[in-house]
């Protein structure tokens, strides 16, 4: 029985049913597209946010160790440095 309704239906109205498939093969389409680009932007996202972070501790283990009056050196201070004492990094 059901086979037989939907034979009739396609035989009246074939072109709005294929109409109707592609519209939501479209709307598949563009969802994947859509979720696919998302994707691709929060990967980009976390490359850039795992660069920063290493950076960050390139420069922590460059600054490690070093007393004040050096790292106002480094800063560039120059001649303002002389005034800070080294103490203990």
């Amino acid at each position: 029985m059901p086979l037989a309704v939907l034979s009739t239906l396609l035989k009246m109205n074939g072109r709005s049913i294929l109409f109707g498939l592609a519209a939501v093969a479209a709307l598949l389409a563009a969802w994947w597209l859509f979720a696919a680009g998302q994707h691709h932007e929060q990967a980009k996202s976390d490359r850039a946010s795992l660069r920063a972070y290493e950076e960050r501790n390139r420069i922590d283990e460059s600054l490690d160790g070093l007393s004040p009056h050096q790292l106002c050196r480094r800063a560039g201070g120059g001649d303002l440095c002389d005034s800070v004492r080294g103490g203990a990094p």
